[in-house]
């Protein structure tokens, strides 16, 4: 795989006294430790049965066709944040999600993974908040935390808009990356990589604080076992509102780019896989793009 550096990418805070970059990725203690403080956005994410069905109103899928899972992409943020803390030898990794108490079943798979601490933000207003409205209503938790990392999940494997971390960095002016794979901490920075077009392996140099998004590279991390599942509920997880940070509910409700206007099944011709030889294969595919250009 080619791989290529690129120049340093920079960033800075537009809130007073909010994230001050520092001269490496971390302030230094003793000898070869640092501090590495890291938030961690998470979300719950639906998943469908095979024979899903839609509710009667046309707006929601229903409960019993429909089961939930910490989202892939933010389970290896929340991975490599545990590592990074670990590699600096000394720090924080702070789980945040945007959600009911449904969404405390998330919170707490991160703790079982390692993580330090986890905060749960909600109010009714966020119930129609989409990508753009929560990457606002993250905004004041970040500022609060001021935390040297913010390490999101590149996409959602629900949603799929890829856009939740790219807007939360705009919103706090951070240098940022996407579609991150890999993070290296040298002595006055970080070494990110991330998969370009052609198979290229990307290097840039970033300094903190950054945010970056991270996609995943490889097998999907292993659940935790049930003694981690075990100590992490006996751990508090704390609730905000939006009200108690100080947020302003107009500006997250004005931050929403796209109402939800309902849901449909697709329609159209049941997939079938094609079966025969190696020559019968060949042939059914030649037939498909055939058709695909007489359209």
């Amino acid at each position: 795989m080619a791989t290529a550096e690129t120049s340093e990418v920079s960033g800075t805070s537009r809130s007073s006294g909010f994230l001050q970059p520092e001269s490496g990725p971390a302030r230094r203690l003793l000898g070869d430790t640092y501090v590495m403080k890291i938030v961690v956005p998470v979300k719950r994410v639906a998943i469908l049965d095979a024979d899903f069905r839609l509710t009667d109103d046309g707006w929601d899928v229903s409960g019993d066709t429909v089961s939930h899972a910490l989202n892939e992409c933010d389970a290896y943020a929340c991975q490599m944040a545990v590592r990074l803390r670990q590699e600096c030898g000394e720090g924080e990794v702070v789980i945040v999600t945007i959600a009911e108490e449904s969404g405390d079943e998330a919170i707490r798979e991160c703790l079982a993974m390692g993580a330090d601490r986890g905060l749960r933000v909600w109010d009714q207003s966020l119930v129609v908040a989409d990508a753009l409205a929560v990457a606002r209503a993250l905004v004041p938790v970040v500022e609060r935390e001021a935390p040297n990392l913010v390490l999101c999940g590149a996409r959602s494997s629900d949603a799929g808009f890829a856009s939740t971390g790219i807007a939360l960095a705009e919103h706090l002016d951070l240098a940022r990356v996407a579609v991150v794979t890999d993070i290296t901490v040298s002595s006055s920075s970080l070494l990110v990589d991330r998969e370009v077009e052609g198979g290229t392996r990307q290097r840039l140099r970033i300094g903190t604080p950054a945010l970056l998004t991270i996609q995943g590279c490889g097998p999907r991390p292993p659940r935790p076992g049930r003694e981690a599942f075990v100590e992490a509920d006996g751990r508090p997880i704390e609730i905000l509102r939006l009200e108690a940070l100080g947020a302003d509910e107009q500006d997250v409700d004005g931050a929403v780019g796209a109402w939800l206007l309902g849901l449909r099944r697709t329609t159209g011709p049941e997939a079938k896989m094609p079966v025969g030889d190696a020559s019968q294969l060949a042939e059914r595919v030649i037939e498909i793009v055939a058709g695909g250009r007489d359209r």
